[in-house]
Order: C-alpha cells, then structure tokens, then sequence
C-alpha cells in the first residue's frame, strides 16, 4: 500500500512518489502504446522531472506522475545504420510514425534479434514495423525488445487508437 511517507514532492494534484513504490503504478508491467510526436514532447520533461526530484535513484520516462517502463510505437523505417559497440553488433533505425514530429525516433536494436524477425540489413528501410521496449532518456533512443511486421493499414489504425485513448 501506497502511503504519505512515499511521497517525495507534490505540485497541485499531482504526487510524484518514491522509486521503492513505482510497482504500484498502473502502467507498470504494461507496454504502453505511444506516438512518436507525444513520446519526444515527454523526453525533456521526464529528464527535468527525474533531475529534480530522483537524482540518479531514478532515470525514466514519465507520463505525468507515471513512469513507464515499456513503449510500443508503430512507423516505417526511413533510415538505418549498423554499428558495433564492443562484441555486440547493433542496427540503428529511423522510425516515422507521421504523427507530426519534425524528428525520427531513434531505435537500437540488436542485430540477432532483427534478423530473427525477419529482417536483413538489406531490407529494413521502408518496412513499417511495431517495435516496443524501453526509452533510454539519456540517449533518446528506444531499446528494441520485440519487432513485429505490420501487415496492413487497420493495424496501424488500432496502434493510433490505442495511443490516442492512453493520451
């Protein structure tokens, strides 16, 4: 249970609680859907918002009072990269959701896990993929868990739909 002694700062209605308790957050264990304009407009908030009231406990994104642990965004690749850091290769990708940001969400996946999904080097620009996992604040990229094909525009309907309601 949730009590006065976990919070740590509160401005109007809003409470912001400590870290020990972010369990209880009901989008915790969830993968939010989110469009790639609402999840940019959230970056310089959440760094603001953890710099001032976590220090280094914690360092999230944030929807208002809410921390969110996993995102799923649905676009088309329009730019890709292949990089390795130490022994482990990365491919890099650009995704455009069309939802209005004048910038891509950068996406940094794992090699292996793109071509256990079906996608080569080769074939990635111009895919339209619902991609999810975790949103590194500090280097504005989201760190691929999952990839899945989107196979036709419905789905992508259903993404915005959903993205639109969790607004």
């Amino acid at each position: 249970m949730v009590g006065r002694h976990d919070v740590i700062h509160q401005e109007g209605d809003l409470v912001y609680y400590s870290p020990f308790v972010f369990d209880k957050n009901p989008y915790h264990g969830v993968t939010v859907p989110i469009l790639v304009v609402d999840l940019l407009e959230l970056v310089e908030d959440s760094k603001n918002l953890c710099r001032r009231h976590y220090g280094n406990q914690f360092r999230g994104l944030f929807y208002k009072n809410h921390p969110l642990n996993k995102i799923s965004v649905v676009g088309v690749v329009v730019g890709c990269r292949y990089k390795c850091i130490g022994d482990d290769a990365y491919i890099f990708m650009q995704l455009d959701d069309c939802s209005g940001s004048a910038r891509f969400l950068q996406c940094k996946c794992l090699e292996p896990l793109a071509m256990e999904n079906g996608l080569s080097w080769g074939s990635i620009c111009g895919q339209k993929l619902r991609i999810s996992g975790a949103f590194n604040l500090w280097y504005r990229e989201m760190v691929v868990e999952w990839i899945d094909f989107i196979p036709d525009i419905i789905a992508e309907i259903e993404h915005w739909q959903s993205a639109i309601e969790f607004r």
